[in-house]
C-alpha cells in the first residue's frame, strides 16, 4: 500500500484530493478497500464470482412471466457480503442483465462504499461504466505508441551477447521509467490534440482519423522543405496532403481567434 499512498498523496498535493475511485475486478481485497475507507474516499469496484457468490444470485436470476419486451432490461438488488479475508460486512449490488438472443441472464456485483441513499444501483453501474472511457484511452496508448518501461537500477552485463567495453553507472530506474512514461503521454496527447482538431475540420461524413494514421501522415510523415528568403516550402507525399491541410486550416483558425480575443 505505501505506493498507492504515494499517487493519493500527490493527487491530494496537485488536486485537491480523490473523491472517489472506480476499478475491475482485480482490486478489491481487504488492503484496498481498508485503505480506502481510512482515507474516507469511496468507492465501486466490481467482484470476482465465486461459489458462494453465485449461490446470491441464484435466486435472481428468473425471468418476470410474460413475453419480454424490445428492449433488454436491467435489474439491481442490494446484497450485503463478507468475504473470508474482509473485516466488515459491506454491500454488493447485483447487476442482472437481459442480452438479446441470450437465454440466460447475465449477472455480476458491485462492490461499495456508498450507501444506497448516496447511490443506487443504476446510478452505481452508470459511475462503474464510466472507466470504460479511460480504458479505450490506454488502449489507444498501448496499440499506437507501444510504451516500453525497461529502465532498472542493475547495470547491464550484458549486451548483445558480449561485455560492454564501457560500462554505466547503475540508475533510478523507477525515475527513469517515470520520465519514460511522461514522455509517452505527452506523444499521445499530441496525438489527440491533433485528432479533435481534425474532428471540427474534417467532413460529417467521413470517420475521423485514427492515431495511428495521424502519427504516420502528420507527425512522422517525410517532407522535403525549400527555403526561401522569407518562408520555407514543404513538400509531403500526395496521400497526406489532406490531412495536413485540414490540420494547417484548424490552426490557422485557432491563431485568428486568439488575436481577435
Amino acid at each position: 500500500m505505501d505506493h498507492l499512498a504515494h499517487v493519493f498523496d500527490r493527487a491530494t498535493e496537485c488536486f485537491g484530493g480523490v473523491s472517489a475511485v472506480r476499478g475491475d475486478a482485480g482490486f478489491p481485497d481487504e488492503n484496498f478497500c481498508s485503505f480506502l475507507e481510512l482515507r474516507d474516499v469511496p468507492y465501486v469496484l466490481r467482484l470476482k464470482t465465486n461459489a458462494v457468490l453465485d449461490r446470491l444470485a441464484e435466486p435472481h436470476l428468473r425471468r418476470p412471466p410474460g413475453r419480454p419486451p424490445q428492449e433488454p432490461r436491467t435489474w439491481f438488488y442490494e446484497l450485503r457480503y463478507t468475504a473470508g479475508t474482509w473485516s466488515v460486512e459491506r454491500r454488493l449490488v447485483l447487476v442482472v442483465l437481459e442480452r438479446p438472443g441470450e437465454l440466460f441472464l447475465d449477472y455480476f456485483f458491485l462492490l461499495t462504499s456508498f450507501s444506497p441513499e448516496e447511490m443506487s444501483g443504476e446510478a452505481l453501474l452508470e459511475f462503474y461504466r464510466n472507466r470504460a472511457t479511460m480504458e479505450r484511452h490506454i488502449g489507444e496508448i498501448k496499440s499506437t505508441l507501444s510504451p516500453t518501461l525497461s529502465s532498472t537500477p542493475r547495470p547491464k552485463s550484458h549486451y548483445q551477447g558480449e561485455q560492454p567495453k564501457n560500462r554505466t553507472k547503475s540508475i533510478d530506474g523507477e525515475r527513469a521509467n517515470a520520465a519514460t512514461f511522461l514522455m509517452y503521454m505527452l506523444g499521445y496527447n499530441l496525438l489527440n490534440t491533433v485528432r479533435n482538431l481534425l474532428a471540427t475540420t474534417q467532413d460529417p461524413e467521413e470517420p475521423v482519423p485514427s492515431l495511428d494514421r495521424i502519427r504516420m501522415q502528420v507527425l512522422k510523415v517525410v517532407a522535403r522543405m525549400t527555403r526561401k528568403a522569407r518562408y520555407a516550402i514543404f513538400v509531403v507525399n500526395e496521400s497526406c496532403r489532406k490531412l495536413w491541410e485540414a490540420t494547417l486550416e484548424r490552426i490557422a483558425q485557432i491563431s485568428i481567434a486568439t488575436q481577435l480575443e
